[in-house]
């Protein structure tokens, strides 16, 4: 979604010509806000938890220990032995544009997140949000925290509508 999002699709560049619609906000948790042309692999190097495969496909190493630390050992360990195959390019790919630029943002910082520590996370909240706000989360706020998560997207949805109007 970062790179797709473009002053063809932000709100504010739309409504000027005239059209609809339009992204009016974003919201950010764990994740590598990167700016045009960057890749994680040239901003960050090769991780020593990716398990790259012949077919280009990687997996997260250790996964109940970065993603899933949060979670009780039971739940960390199921998680983790139902591994999702990434495309390895992923981490080489340059996107073209960076959807923060053109459209408000939160970025919600995971404090107790092993995979995008949360330095790297303030430093990627402090470039490119409007708000930024803290959970005491891992990783995966979705299974660890679900209640508080859509609280969080609620009110940065209800923040953004009441910016824009209805």
């Amino acid at each position: 979604m970062n790179s797709c999002v473009d002053l063809l699709v932000a709100r504010g560049p739309r409504k000027a010509r005239g059209k609809p619609g339009g992204v009016i906000h974003l919201f950010f948790f764990c994740a590598s806000l990167l700016d045009e042309g960057q890749s994680v692999m040239g901003t960050f190097g090769e991780s020593p938890n990716t398990d790259v495969q012949p077919d280009g496909r990687s997996y997260m190493l250790h996964g109940a220990e970065k993603l899933y630390n949060d979670l009780p050992s039971d739940e960390a360990a199921l998680w983790d032995s139902r591994p999702v195959a990434q495309s390895y390019r992923v981490r080489s790919t340059q996107p073209p544009r960076a959807a923060w630029k053109y459209v408000p943002s939160t970025y919600l910082i995971t404090e107790n997140d092993q995979a995008v520590p949360s330095q790297y996370q303030e430093a990627f909240a402090k470039q490119a949000c409007t708000a930024v706000e803290r959970c005491s989360a891992g990783h995966p706020p979705q299974l660890s925290q679900p209640e508080m998560l859509a609280r969080k997207i609620g009110g940065a949805s209800a923040r953004a509508m009441a910016v824009v109007g209805r």
